[in-house]
């Protein structure tokens, strides 16, 4: 397969999720016109990034000058950096989701230990480690 075939392939996934993504935006009302805002620019700049990454690949794998690949490595960054400073905005709700998710796994990780075969002593300081560090 051609290096653009190989590229068709491994982009294709990604842009059917984007393409499932912008329509499930597009068709929720129950999402409000800021959220829709958001998300539109989180559809977009992960577009653009396929297409980097994919130019890029090309790129390197022609003939290109190094300011080519300077310029397409340097967007790729700046929209990295873009969409982690979006991700940002929502930092109360990515806070709420870690405690949860820390909350579920001190809980399992508790009943794990009382799985382990070991002496009773060590499962009391395993589970000492696990809540302090509350």
């Amino acid at each position: 397969m051609t290096s653009v075939g190989n590229i068709i392939a491994s982009v294709t996934p990604f842009v059917i999720l984007l393409l499932g993504l912008g329509l499930s935006m597009v068709t929720n009302r129950y999402i409000s016109a800021w959220q829709k805002r958001l998300l539109f620019m989180f559809l977009f700049f992960t577009g653009t990034l396929i297409v980097q990454n994919a130019a890029l690949y090309l790129l390197n794998n022609g003939k290109a000058t190094w300011f080519l690949k300077t310029l397409c490595s340097v967007y790729g960054y700046a929209v990295r950096l873009g969409l982690t400073l979006l991700h940002g905005g929502e930092e109360k709700y990515c806070k709420k989701a870690l405690n949860l998710a820390a909350e579920i796994s001190k809980s399992q990780t508790l009943r794990l230990i009382d799985l382990l075969y070991c002496l009773p002593e060590d499962k009391v300081r395993m589970k000492e480690l696990v809540c302090a560090e509350d």
